[in-house]
């Protein structure tokens, strides 16, 4: 079978458009070296950050029930989040792909999980979003990766095909699910691996070093 060339991109956001390593933060504003994300975000809030990210619950809502549960008050937890959404640091080099691509006229999308207030903050403070022909956003939709149906809805909700669209995303489960419902998957660990992908599938052209 003769492989459909690809005609759209979809990026994640986290870890692939910006940097996110929350883990100083937490430790820092809770004043505990031992706390890690994991802890946070799995080992303590469990279903409640997935809820924040489906869009089910609200920040304020998740951080009362984390408040309850440690302790720690919703003031301080506040501040936590904000200084996270604050700590999000913007890949520049993918954003050099994104624009390359733009420029290429190949369509653009945005899928990633992200809560409301995380999103609405990015949206706020940076300015290339214009590059993008549509974003799914988890807490939007009520969907949240990598179940099956948010894939179907953002080839649904912009006539996607998904043997011509390729899916950039930092988590392997993830990809292995696009893949499942037909869209083509990359793991993203780096910007220059990830252009490398992009140059072998006739998307970009090679540098030229100087």
């Amino acid at each position: 079978m003769i492989e459909q060339p690809i005609h759209a991109v979809i990026f994640d956001i986290g870890n692939v458009i910006f940097h996110w390593d929350p883990q100083p933060v937490i430790q820092k504003i809770l004043n505990d070296s031992s706390l890690t994300y994991f802890t946070f975000r799995n080992g303590m809030m469990i279903k409640q950050w997935r809820e924040l990210d489906r869009g089910t619950l609200t920040e304020a809502e998740v951080l009362s029930k984390y408040s309850e549960a440690t302790g720690v008050h919703v003031e301080k937890l506040n501040r936590l989040m904000d200084a996270l959404r604050a700590s999000l640091r913007l890949n520049h080099d993918t954003l050099e792909i994104i624009r390359e691509l733009h420029q290429r006229q190949i369509p653009l999308y945005c899928l990633s999980d992200m809560s409301q207030k995380f999103w609405q903050y990015l949206r706020e403070h940076y300015d290339f979003w214009n590059l993008f022909d549509g974003w799914v956003i988890s807490s939007q939709v009520k969907l949240i990766k990598p179940d099956p149906a948010i894939y179907r809805y953002i080839l649904n909700t912009y006539d996607l095909s998904g043997p011509q669209t390729l899916f950039l995303d930092d988590l392997p489960e993830n990809i292995a699910s696009a893949i499942e419902v037909g869209i083509h998957g990359y793991v993203f660990t780096d910007a220059s691996s990830c252009r490398e992908e992009l140059v072998q599938r006739g998307l970009l052209d090679s540098k030229v070093v100087k």
